[in-house]
């Protein structure tokens, strides 16, 4: 929240209401990895006492999880961005669809911020989980003492963009140097695929009302990440129990 804060000061009530309006829309989405981390958590807490392999697949497989759901969230959300402003808030809050665009890629980037956070969490080494998370808060009041003065609002949103990367980079070194590394790109191009096929059904579905395009979209990105073996055999079980609320 310090964005917001400095933002207040430097820049009045205006644009920190455009920007809040923004930052609304994308903090509501963080329920997601919230959720996901608190139920693999005590698993990963317990695994690391018995097996190292056992915790390694289980956050390998929450972090590919989540990159299922952030990769198509700030792909769409990108494109969509001013018809989702103009839904909720109305032309007068037009200008805030820069600042959605920017915080819908910061918030992609909290879903994998968070799996790696608390993975260091417990395999108990939370100290580096803190030092990191004080660098990036650091780095946070810098760059938006640079940004804010001169691109207000738009400068807030770039800079916690810049900021998650920071964090998500040096979580990703910190796992992958005590044992906990893998090809994040083999894990992300198969979701990049299909969030490119529903980036262009919501090109041609450009003039459809929100509330039918985002839902056709989301079906098209679901059947193409199927398609291309994104989701297996495993995850439409877990899928249909979720559904049946089988255990």
């Amino acid at each position: 929240r310090v964005d917001t804060l400095m933002l207040s000061a430097m820049k009045g009530y205006a644009a920190t209401g455009l920007y809040g309006a923004a930052y609304r829309i994308t903090e509501a989405l963080t329920f997601i990895p919230i959720v996901v981390v608190t139920a693999v958590f005590p698993a990963l807490s317990k695994l690391h006492t018995q097996s190292r392999e056992s915790v390694k697949a289980v956050y390998e497989k929450t972090f590919y999880y989540l990159l299922i759901a952030a990769v198509p969230m700030a792909v769409g959300l990108t494109i969509i961005a001013d018809r989702v402003v103009l839904f909720f808030y109305g032309q007068e809050f037009a200008a805030s669809v820069i600042a959605l665009k920017l915080l819908v890629w910061a918030e992609a980037l909290i879903f994998v911020h968070y799996v790696m956070g608390f993975l260091l969490n417990a395999i108990d080494k939370q100290h580096l989980f803190t030092i990191v998370t004080a660098a990036y808060t650091a780095a946070n009041v810098a760059l938006n003492l640079v940004l804010i003065p001169k691109y207000s609002y738009a400068g807030a949103a770039a800079v916690a963009v810049i900021t998650q990367a920071i964090a998500v980079l040096a979580l990703y070194y910190l796992c992958t140097k005590n044992g906990y590394g893998f090809n994040i790109f083999k894990l992300i191009y198969k979701p990049g695929i299909a969030a490119s096929g529903m980036a262009v059904a919501l090109a041609g579905l450009k003039g459809a009302h929100l509330l039918i395009a985002a839902p056709a979209a989301a079906a098209v990105y679901i059947a193409l990440l199927i398609l291309v073996g994104g989701v297996g055999k495993e995850e439409l079980v877990l899928i249909r129990k979720v559904f049946s609320r089988q255990p």
